[in-house]
């Protein structure tokens, strides 16, 4: 594995040096990792997926938009031609490093391996400022770029074959200055036009900005001619973590409403509430719009759900567990534990086993049947089964590294002004 670089650095003046060492690795600032450019997901009846990411092939490290000097130019600064700095074989690239390991296309075979669907991803850079250094190598001083800002999801195409004739939905995404997604604008094959806005709460006391207020979705042939179609209001515990919202209500919408309705306007039912939660924050109960409980124990110090139960009230789950607390269990269940929720016959139970920071090992239906799942050393995820077989496996193509790639043959530099 390559290691992050290392740096001999020095601050003469106003001026910081770098010198990449020669364990520089291949992937700039790539987080140390297997990576993969083809995922394919194999299904038992011959069908499979095939997942695309972008990686060094793609998008390699450059050199674009770099200036350089000679030292000789700076005057005079000491040791900086001590040879710790100017025997540098390396110099050091623009790193591409945010462009990397993004899905950028998935495509859908059946089991006669025809292709069925395709979905598409692109990408854009939202902002193109950037920190700059220096770098040392051989007679010159080498600025590098560090980009600032992010290489943000923008487009999704759907595709569909049928009988040869593609038909293809468009999805395109508009983000508001702290990152946020704000509008998803959907056109399908026959023509409709459908806007999803969010609106999110500002939360600044307690650094929550991520969570929507708000969701409304518009439709029509054209965007000139958009009705209110949902709207959907969402209600937050005013202290303490957040999980879920305590309150999600829906608009009642006769389908005449124009795309400009105010919110304030409209009547609204309660579809969803949470009624309980743990120590961590957790919710442990939710009813529904038919006033259907489910109820939820976490493990794993908190950090995993790990029973949801349908037709029942938290404190019936705890009580048959056997746990009087409000905190979360330290693990999972135990056999006898699960034995005993499995003998409740008014509930539709559900539990889970996970690997902390991998995944979920196993998951108990309804039947209290397993489906396990299975990781490699890496934790990728390489096979799904059921006890009496493979349901599905999944193999990895690696990414291909950087080596040889590194200094392109013409550079794109120009001096220092």
């Amino acid at each position: 594995m390559y290691t992050f670089p290392k740096f001999h650095t020095a601050v003469i003046g106003r001026l910081q040096c770098y010198n990449p060492l020669l364990e520089y690795p291949s992937n700039s600032l790539d987080k140390q990792h297997i990576g993969y450019s083809v995922v394919r997901e194999r299904h038992n009846d011959s069908s499979y997926i095939v997942y695309s990411y972008n990686d060094y092939s793609s998008h390699p490290d450059e050199y674009k938009g770099q200036v350089r000097k000679k030292y000789s130019d700076f005057g005079n600064i000491g040791y900086v031609y001590s040879p710790s700095f100017i025997n540098n074989i390396l110099r050091e690239p623009n790193s591409n490093h945010t462009k990397r390991g993004k899905i950028n296309r998935i495509e859908y075979y059946n089991s006669d391996r025809q292709l069925v669907k395709t979905r598409s991803y692109e990408y854009a850079m939202h902002d193109t400022t950037y920190t700059a250094y220096i770098v040392m190598s051989g007679n010159y001083a080498n600025s590098v770029k560090r980009y600032t800002g992010d290489y943000r999801l923008i487009s999704i195409s759907d595709t569909e074959y049928f009988a040869g004739t593609p038909l293809t939905t468009a999805r395109q995404f508009t983000y508001d200055s702290r990152g946020r997604n704000i509008r998803t604008t959907a056109v399908t094959p026959d023509g409709t036009c459908e806007n999803l806005d969010t609106e999110y709460i500002n939360d600044d006391a307690r650094n929550l900005y991520s969570y929507p207020l708000r969701k409304s979705i518009k439709r029509g042939k054209s965007e000139d001619c958009l009705k209110l179609t949902s709207m959907t209001e969402y209600e937050y515990p005013t202290s303490g973590a957040i999980h879920l919202p305590a309150v999600i209500k829906e608009a009642k919408l006769n389908g005449n409403e124009a795309a400009d309705t105010a919110p304030s306007s409209l009547s609204y039912t309660t579809i969803q509430r949470v009624t309980a939660y743990d120590t961590q924050g957790n919710p442990t109960e939710i009813v529904d719009r038919q006033g259907m409980h489910t109820a939820f124990l976490w493990g794993y110090r908190g950090l995993y759900p790990v029973v949801q139960a349908r037709g029942m009230t938290s404190a019936t789950l705890k009580s048959l567990v056997g746990t009087g607390s409000n905190a979360p269990l330290d693990g999972a269940l135990s056999a006898t534990q699960r034995a005993t929720l499995y003998s409740y016959t008014s509930a539709l139970v559900d539990v889970y086993e996970h690997k902390p920071l991998v995944g979920v090992t196993t998951h108990y239906g309804n039947d209290g049947s397993g489906t396990y799942y299975e990781y490699d050393a890496y934790g990728r995820l390489t096979g799904i089964s059921d006890g009496k077989g493979k349901l599905k496996g999944y193999s990895y193509t690696p990414a291909r590294n950087s080596l040889g790639t590194l200094l392109p043959t013409n550079p794109e530099l120009k001096p220092i002004e």
